[in-house]
């Protein structure tokens, strides 16, 4: 079990490294409805100040709430980011010591049994 929790341990830090490296596309999303919003809340600050002054409204809050519209459509279409460090911890628990031994004499007794025995080589048979 202490190879297993080592190799385990080391494929979480891999994929946690990774995910830091690159963001998924639920964050890339939300960061670019985040400055459409902001820039929405700014020329909504422009229209009213144009409304006060009795200046025409602004076209580009059309194109920007359609832009929002359509940015907040494929934010719920991605797909959620998957935890592996969760679906690494279920399946140790339910790989149990005796299964990953059981496994091990196994492949153990395949090799010991099916070996060839000029070349100290498992026989692997690719022709069925």
């Amino acid at each position: 079990m202490g190879v297993f929790d080592d190799v385990a341990g080391q494929a979480r830090q891999n994929l946690a490294a990774s995910m830091k490296k690159e963001p998924d596309e639920r964050q890339r999303i939300s960061g670019e409805l985040k400055v459409a919003e902001q820039e929405q809340r700014q020329i909504i600050q422009q229209i009213s100040d144009r409304a006060a002054e009795g200046r025409p409204r602004l076209a580009a809050l059309d194109s920007l709430e359609e832009r929002r519209a359509a940015l907040e459509a494929r934010l719920k279409q991605s797909p959620e980011a998957e935890d592996f460090g969760e679906k690494i911890g279920k399946l140790k628990a339910e790989v149990s010591p005796e299964a990953v031994e059981l496994v091990i004499n196994s492949a153990f007794y395949y090799l010991r049994e099916h070996g060839n025995t000029e070349t100290k080589q498992p026989f692997i048979n690719l022709v069925r």
